[in-house]
């Protein structure tokens, strides 16, 4: 489906620029379970961190690459944000 290869693809994105970078095809084989609710895994994903910035810009260039349609576009980044996705870098202006 379009969508489950827009969600692995946002993935690979993201995990590529984040810091340390990573394949995330790779962090997927090293797990337990495939992606889901239901991830049982050895890779602390939460170890990786992406400035959210850079985080939305890919998130928003996924969804016109893949024609993601308006009506499913905050589903979309809802899962990718509370999915596995990287966390986002603290902000030491504010912290």
């Amino acid at each position: 489906m379009k969508y489950d290869k827009a969600i692995l693809e946002c993935y690979k994105r993201l995990f590529a620029v984040s810091e340390p970078p990573a394949d995330f095809g790779k962090l997927l084989a090293d797990t337990k379970k495939p992606y889901g609710f239901e991830l049982t895994s050895n890779v602390n994903f939460m170890a990786y961190t992406i400035d959210e910035k850079v985080c939305d810009k890919i998130i928003e260039d996924i969804l016109k690459e893949f024609k993601i349609p308006k009506y499913m576009k905050s589903a979309f980044k809802t899962e990718i944000l509370l999915g596995l996705s990287p966390k986002f870098k603290k902000n030491e202006k504010y912290n």
